[in-house]
């Protein structure tokens, strides 16, 4: 009898905590011209989003070989967080992309997707504001540097975690010879889409967006972020750098992705 109230005490606990977690996820695909295809995307609602008239919108990018069902997947804190600062959280589908116009392969136009399809796809059919901000982990959070320095205009906020802020130090991974050509022979394309040297060419006074980035201690991104801090501080670009004991995996980003929602929330607010 003990047992049985046991375990009656544990499911309705359990029931109560998926009640809790009011916030819904609504799976749907948009026809890219960029692309020459449908692309799936997930866009995850708070509970008050049928009462409410408009609500910020952070856009989250995932790393190389994940997908827009990542982030819900594995950040075991986004549907409370959701609910908790009552925005709304779109997960976009990057593929290997690294979420730039590829200069080699034509369908992969992903920056031109994002910026001039999705973003009017969700303006239209949602009840968002115009406070808009990006955030993404590893290739993610080279995504959103990416987006932010071409787009200055279109963010409120823009967050990396362990980004891949400089790739040239990576002449041979995460199919980036596939989308650049190889970096021998096109080096100066390379710099062309690589944050740490996309400061060169922007005018910092156009980056009103409000920048957060961070990188575990022992991530292999970790020197290259340093770096970018160090050269954003030279250019007089106002930022947040914060360092912390981790790796390049969901044990640290489980921690930082919930910073980053916080401090979107603090820049729309």
């Amino acid at each position: 009898m003990i047992n049985a109230k046991k375990t009656l005490t544990f499911f309705c606990l359990i029931l109560a905590s998926i009640q809790l977690l009011a916030a819904r996820v609504e799976s749907i695909k948009i026809s890219s011209v960029f692309l020459g295809k449908e692309s799936p995307v997930n866009v995850v609602l708070p509970d008050v989003y049928d009462d409410s008239d408009s609500l910020p919108v952070l856009y989250l990018l995932h790393g190389h070989g994940g997908d827009c069902a990542s982030y819900i997947l594995s950040d075991m804190n986004l549907l409370s967080n959701v609910d908790l600062y009552k925005i709304i959280v779109v997960c976009v589908n990057g593929e290997a992309s690294w979420y730039i116009n590829s200069p080699v392969v034509k369908e992969s136009a992903y920056d031109s997707y994002i910026s001039d399809e999705l973003f009017p796809y969700i303006a239209k059919h949602y009840s968002m504001s115009s406070k808009r901000g990006v955030a993404g982990l590893s290739m993610g959070g080279f995504g959103s540097l990416s987006l932010a320095l071409r787009h200055p205009s279109l963010f409120a906020y823009v967050g990396s975690t362990s980004g891949g802020v400089d790739i040239l130090p990576f002449p041979k991974n995460w199919g980036l010879p596939v989308i650049l050509g190889e970096q021998s022979t096109h080096i100066e394309q390379w710099k062309m889409y690589s944050p740490y040297y996309m400061l060169d060419n922007v005018d910092v006074q156009t980056l009103k967006f409000k920048l957060v980035l961070d990188c575990g201690s022992e991530d292999f991104f970790f020197a290259a972020n340093n770096l970018f801090d160090q050269k954003l501080r030279k250019l007089g670009v106002k930022h947040e750098y914060f360092v912390s004991a981790g790796a390049h995996n969901w044990l640290y980003w489980n921690k930082t992705i919930s910073v980053h929602i916080n401090k979107f929330c603090e820049a729309v607010k």
